[in-house]
């Protein structure tokens, strides 16, 4: 009768030996992790300056018919639909995925009078009232949604409608789209959480980077519409349409040394001065 013996070599890993592959797992992921996390950001602002060179396409395509000229200023989207949206209408057939930075996607599909309101954040988009929106109708009115806004000082003067903002006058906005002398520094369309924002140099730094948490809310009031575009959508920078038709990353704090208005007087901030109630700096 034959016998086996059994083979006195190794038939599997220690328990040590385990734990230790474990570890070196765990450590890759730990180094990846992070850095997937950023391609898929990347990728994400990357979808996003390619919605605002299609939006650049349709301000020049509209510029050139109208000789630059941009609608006076009206204070009533609702009713009279000069949205800039409604403006260039015309010259786009379906904006449904150009309405949206793909970092901003959050509650995209809700109704007028939900619990969430009308405004939008870093996260979230907004949502207005206009005769020519997508969305609709309720109340008997349409509405439009998205998450960039215009630069309200595009809008040609109008002394029968007075704008919100705490820089005011004839010889303040601009009225066109390019020929200003300083195209590649005048903002037109970027990353809002409204449909466009009146900044003014003077406007505090706002003490969060998302516009909706309460302690900031509604843009801080007529003291900081720089609230609006001041956003951690993208970390430090807000991705901006020019009037040169360029896209282009601006840093936050580079948002005050940018040609707002006519007589719009650059202010220098840093990093240092981004800071909430607690005195933290909140900028990344």
């Amino acid at each position: 009768m034959k016998t086996y013996k059994v083979n006195p070599g190794r038939q599997g890993f220690t328990l040590i030996e385990l734990l230790v592959v474990i570890a070196i797992i765990a450590m890759l992921l730990s180094i990846l992790m992070p850095a997937l996390g950023m391609a898929k950001r990347q990728a994400r602002k990357i979808v996003c300056k390619a919605h605002l060179h299609g939006w650049g396409t349709v301000f020049g395509t509209y510029a050139q018919d109208s000789h630059g000229k941009f609608p006076l200023w009206h204070n009533d989207y609702a009713s009279r639909g000069n949205m800039w949206m409604d403006v260039l209408r015309p010259y786009y057939e379906d904006a449904s995925k150009m309405r949206f930075c793909v970092e901003a996607l959050k509650d995209k599909d809700r109704v007028p009078g939900s619990t969430l309101g009308n405004y939008g954040g870093a996260r979230r988009s907004w949502l207005h009232p206009t005769p020519r929106g997508e969305i609709g109708p309720y109340d008997n009115l349409m509405w439009a949604n998205g998450s960039y806004g215009i630069n309200h000082y595009v809008y040609g003067y109008n002394p029968n409608s007075e704008p919100w903002t705490l820089t005011k006058g004839v010889d303040i906005p601009w009225g066109t789209i390019g020929g200003t002398g300083q195209d590649s520094q005048v903002p037109l369309l970027f990353d809002c959480t409204w449909a466009g924002t009146f900044p003014s140099e003077t406007d505090m730094i706002p003490p969060s980077g998302d516009d909706i948490d309460p302690p900031q809310g509604w843009g801080l009031g007529i003291n900081c519409e720089m609230a609006r575009v001041c956003l951690d959508r993208h970390g430090k920078v807000n991705v901006m349409l020019f009037m040169d038709l360029s896209v282009t990353d601006v840093y936050l704090p580079d948002l005050w040394k940018l040609k707002w208005h006519r007589k719009w007087r650059p202010v220098q901030y840093t990093r240092e001065d981004f800071r909430d109630a607690d005195g933290n700096i909140w900028l990344r």
